[in-house]
């Protein structure tokens, strides 16, 4: 098991508040949790910096960004103009296309229909921390078996200064200009996530000028690519973050427009991208550069089942999609310490599968958040990130992928299944093999 699967918006459902009392994801009964130790460096849910580790001189195998040319570079074909979705849906929460049109004015948009998130790579402290690194084979790999983008995790303020000017480590973007290029260079549009910049969440106005200047040093670099690079302000907003995350999210789009006036740009939702919190995400009316992303992992005592980093409340494994079991599944002792899942897995073991917080029905009230999003904004909205343990039975885990998968494209959004590189792997890169019946679910 990897240190950490990127993927947390679960911590909005075990650690939010400090364990008071939220909402769980796409469902109407109350829920809370408790923090437990991140998968990463051993630092805290609740928000234990990660900062300040520096890259600075780590060796990256040797490879050079130096030469390559970015402004330009061929996608391997025209994204510009495809439409994101539109197709009308029907059924719970259908609207005619979360998708929405390509961007306004003329601005061409990379599709992101079907995508990859390369995690556990560049956002770890440094490249290899928790194990995988970037080949030049992943992008000919992923390329090859039909996605037609990647969103890559990068850790942007482990390799910046502390102090102004906030200046990020040459070296350690010049693996990231390596990693745009390979990407373009097979087809592949690319999304650059800043992620894990944990400091931010949880002092987010000591860290905001910080927060800023490298976004201005980013799109400085990056003002010339094509638009098949898109920029994703920061991953998983959450904790003391929330309610300043809108207004520094506008500080950033502007520092970016500056550069960059059309490029593609990316924005979480609050509390790890929950969808719930769509609501509240306030973008530019008058910008049509700009999508939403949720992360899409409920049921999360399914996906993230029997997982250690995760604490008690996940420690308990057999749970099915979709529920009710046959026999009622017994939680374990950690678990049922927590009153949120006690009262999960009562509605599991008992309520028939339009009610059970485990089935289609769950991940379609999840999706409908969206559906509202789009209907009263116009902005498109995006699956970033969503994935299930190898722990999970996998005919279930293959059911409830299916399901997810089919909902986002049956709303007209585009998404991008995690891969961490170990617990919840869908393609291992040192071999260049693929767990090919995850991947025939993906695009059955």
């Amino acid at each position: 098991m990897q240190r950490s699967f990127g993927f947390l918006l679960l911590v909005g459902v075990i650690a939010a508040c400090g364990g008071k009392s939220i909402r769980s994801v796409g469902d109407d009964d109350e829920t809370g949790g408790s923090g437990g130790s991140r998968p990463g460096g051993g630092s805290s849910f609740g928000g234990t910096s990660a900062g300040g580790t520096s890259a600075g001189g780590s060796s990256f195998g040797g490879t050079s960004a130096g030469g390559n040319s970015f402004g330009g570079t061929s996608a391997g074909g025209s994204f510009g103009g495809s439409s994101f979705g539109g197709s009308a849906g029907s059924g719970v929460g259908a609207t005619a296309g979360v998708g929405g049109a390509a961007g306004a004015g003329g601005a061409p948009h990379p599709p992101l229909l079907r995508g990859m998130n390369l995690g556990n790579r560049l956002d770890a402290p440094y490249e290899g921390a928790w194990g995988p690194v970037l080949h030049d084979t992943d992008f000919r790999h992923i390329a090859s078996r039909g996605f037609d983008h990647i969103r890559l995790p990068v850790r942007f303020n482990a390799h910046a200064l502390e102090a102004p000017p906030y200046t990020v480590d040459e070296m350690f973007l010049q693996r990231v200009d390596w990693a745009i290029d390979q990407a373009t260079a097979n087809g592949l549009a690319i999304i650059v996530d800043f992620h894990h910049y944990e400091e931010f969440h949880t002092n987010p106005t000591a860290h905001a000028p910080r927060f800023l200047a490298i976004w201005e040093q980013l799109a400085v670099r990056y003002q010339f690519l094509s638009e098949n690079v898109v920029f994703e302000l920061l991953n998983e907003p959450n904790g003391a973050l929330n309610p300043f995350w809108n207004d520094y999210a506008a500080l950033a789009i502007e520092t970016i427009r500056q550069t960059n006036p059309t490029r593609l740009l990316i924005v979480d939702a609050e509390e790890w991208a929950g969808p719930q919190a769509l609501g509240r995400l306030a973008l530019p009316a008058d910008d049509p550069n700009l999508m939403a992303t949720i992360h899409a992992y409920d049921p999360v005592l399914f996906t993230l089942q029997g997982s250690e980093f995760a604490g008690p409340a996940f420690s308990t494994s057999g749970v099915l999609y979709p529920g009710p079991p046959n026999s009622p599944l017994m939680p374990t002792a950690g678990a049922l310490a927590e009153s949120w899942v006690a009262d999960w897995f009562r509605r599991y073991n008992t309520l028939p599968g339009d009610q059970n917080p485990s089935g289609p029905a769950q991940v379609v009230r999840t999706f409908a958040y969206a559906s509202s999003y789009t209907q009263a904004t116009g902005k498109r909205v995006y699956n970033g990130e969503w994935g299930c343990t190898q722990n999970a039975d996998m005919a279930s885990r293959l059911r409830w992928m299916r399901d997810v998968r089919r909902e986002s494209e049956r709303l007209g959004m585009g998404w991008a299944i995690w891969d961490d590189g170990g617990g919840i792997s869908l393609f291992n890169a040192d071999t260049g093999t693929w767990n090919e019946a995850l991947l025939a679910t993906l695009f059955d």
